[in-house]
């Protein structure tokens, strides 16, 4: 009976879907990135145990209009080897013409995550 029991805990963590994202990495962050145009936005990221979204928002009157912004989308998180992190922002799938959104981040302290657009714009934010 207890190999049955320890052999059914095994199989439930070994054929579980592993979590695409790091439990610590659950909560609210927020923070600034540019746009490929060299604009300022905002941005919150919301990690779950249930997964993670990414909502852009617009600095100022510029953009408060546009359909893709305070919008929350779906999020991959991916974990590299490194410890680096990539992110898939799903936005086409919610709205058609939002653009998807790729970017790398690294962890620079606990409350601190740091990187970059696949086109190389800047990306940082903070656990709240």
């Amino acid at each position: 009976m207890t190999r049955l029991l320890l052999a059914a805990t095994l199989g439930a963590l070994l054929c579980s879907p592993s979590s695409a994202h790091d439990a610590s990495l659950n909560g609210r962050w927020t923070g600034d990135y540019k746009t490929d145009e060299g604009i300022d936005r905002e941005a919150e990221l919301v990690v779950t145990e249930d997964g993670a979204t990414w909502t852009g928002k617009p600095k100022g009157s510029a953009g408060r209009q546009n359909p893709c912004f305070n919008r929350a989308f779906a999020v991959l998180i991916e974990g590299e080897p490194d410890g680096a992190l990539s992110l898939w922002v799903k936005a086409s799938q919610a709205l058609p013409l939002c653009k998807d959104l790729r970017l790398q981040l690294t962890r620079v302290s606990p409350t601190r995550l740091e990187g970059r657009f696949k086109s190389g714009a800047p990306v940082w934010l903070d656990r709240r």
